[in-house]
């Protein structure tokens, strides 16, 4: 800690030198070990050294405005990740297909759903036509907890307007009720 003659000096966010120096390393990867080893706390105990740090409301707060500005800076919005991702999970698969269950050509399919391919293979005499999907739900649950402040944890509750979504509860509900269409084009 940063000390003058036994008190602890905190700039204006209320943070001390090392704190500061230990948030801009911990931002990288969220490893709050490497971490504090990385500014110079001892390796054996800095695992909780970064949960102590972690603790401090001041240090929560300032790492909440690092990502918020880093989030800014890469163009990240959450509003707009959520409304991609509401796009993507509601998109209609089912309309690249013809009523056979073939593909359609590519230039027939709706703008949503081409967003979500990850590859496609027009098929030979001897392979089938293959469309492969993005996990982009998957993807933008990964950034959105990227960019998620601290002390948002499982037991906040969140406010009014916002609602969170567990991908995996949701197919688990949609099988269960014979819901989930499989795409994969049978020949």
């Amino acid at each position: 800690m940063s000390k003058k003659h036994g008190l602890v000096i905190r700039d204006e966010d209320g943070v001390t030198a090392d704190e500061r120096m230990f948030l801009t390393e911990y931002v990288k990867d969220r490893n709050g070990q490497r971490a504090a080893i990385a500014v110079g706390f001892a390796p054996k105990g800095a695992r909780y050294t970064a949960y102590r740090i972690l603790q401090r409301p001041a240090v929560k707060a300032l790492f909440n405005k690092m990502l918020e500005e880093y989030a800014n800076t890469a163009g990240v919005e959450r509003v707009k990740v959520l409304e991609k991702l509401r796009d993507a999970f509601f998109a209609d698969t089912s309309k690249m297909f013809d009523a056979q269950g073939g593909i359609l050509p590519p230039e027939q399919w709706p703008e949503e759903c081409k967003k979500l391919i990850s590859g496609y293979n027009s098929g030979t005499v001897t392979a089938a036509e293959r469309i492969t999907f993005h996990d982009q739900i998957k993807l933008g649950f990964d950034l959105l907890n990227e960019i998620k402040p601290l002390g948002q944890r499982k037991g906040d509750v969140p406010p009014a307007n916002v609602y969170i979504l567990n991908f995996d509860d949701i197919v688990s509900k949609l099988r269960k009720r014979g819901e989930v269409i499989d795409v994969t084009p049978q020949k």
